[in-house]
């Protein structure tokens, strides 16, 4: 079991650990049609492990799309507000005997971050839909639900990244491609190198690489240096949407919420900060003629340095 994964289960762990405390949220659970169907499908005894299951699903559908958690620094908080103080790749030297070294760096700024971004999704069926549907259809329900918070989260940081101005990205500008409506590797690395004269790019970085599909099949996977460059695959990598690493250490990501012909490419750890508030929850619900769950969690995005940010456009 990978270190992701481990992480995944200790969410969902504390998340539904902390409904249960809520009486309130038993009962309405306990009253749901939904929840009692997956009940008698997975012959539980109680409401607990029926919600835990339903939950589960929903994180199971989300975890291969959550291409924001990867592209971005991940804070998890309780707090209403957070601090996150911007830091820069620091320096040394040699010194003289009796010389002290040079400072890592400026001293750090902050900013706060307010998760006050809510997402959410509603699986309200008919009571006689729940009734006759398979755990199997359901199921895959409660996969998608997880997915469609998944391209949300996506989209919210898209928006931030969108809002930008040209002359804050690494180079002071946009990256024209060498092919207008066409990417190739080199602009791949004409990027990078916009993100390395900025001081973003060190042994080690995590630099990640997020377009629009139509960009990676139409043009990238066409370009034979980018195909050798490329030496982890995907099932290599095991990260959430995460299609290819290179030489440089470049992964690769696709996402049909970047617009087409954009492509950003930034230092994960200094880039941009996704504070989540509230991990991915289940609230089931009822009505006189329907049931389902409501799929929602609260997060908050700030940008750190948008000199660790270079973006392709055109391509």
């Amino acid at each position: 079991m990978t270190e992701v994964e481990i992480k995944k289960i200790r969410r969902f762990c504390e998340t539904f650990e902390e409904d249960l405390k809520n009486q309130s949220y038993i009962e309405q659970a306990r009253k749901n049609t939904y929840v009692r169907k997956i009940m008698k499908e997975m012959l539980y005894s109680d409401v607990a492990p029926a919600v835990g299951e339903i939950e589960a699903t929903v994180l199971e559908g989300a975890y291969p799309a959550q291409i924001a958690r990867q592209i971005c620094w991940v804070v998890e908080t309780t707090a209403p507000s957070v601090r996150i103080f911007k830091t820069l790749p620091g320096t040394a030297a040699k010194i003289a005997e009796g010389v002290p070294p040079p400072l890592l760096g400026p001293k750090p700024t902050y900013i706060d971050v307010y998760p006050n971004i809510e997402l959410g999704t509603r699986v309200e069926y008919s009571l006689t839909f729940i009734e006759d549907a398979p755990r199997g259809v359901l199921r895959q329900i409660e996969r998608d639900a997880g997915l469609a918070l998944a391209v949300a989260e996506t989209e919210e940081v898209e928006k931030v990244l969108d809002n930008i101005s040209a002359s804050d990205l690494a180079g002071g500008a946009t990256v024209t491609p060498k092919t207008a409506g066409k990417l190739v590797y080199e602009d791949i690395l004409s990027a990078l190198s916009k993100i390395d004269a900025e001081g973003y790019y060190k042994p080690g970085s995590r630099i990640v690489a997020v377009m629009n599909p139509e960009s990676l099949y139409d043009a990238l996977l066409a370009d034979d240096k980018y195909i050798n460059a490329n030496y982890k695959t995907a099932v290599m990598l095991n990260m959430p949407g995460a299609f290819s690493q290179d030489v440089y250490g470049i992964t690769y990501f696709a996402s049909s919420k970047i617009d087409s012909g954009d492509v950003y490419l930034m230092n994960a750890d200094y880039a941009v900060a996704l504070v989540i508030r509230r991990d991915i929850t289940v609230r089931p619900f009822e009505t006189t003629v329907s049931s389902g769950f409501d799929a929602i969690e609260r997060i908050g995005i700030g940008v750190l340095n948008t000199k660790a940010i270079a973006k392709i456009t055109g391509a």
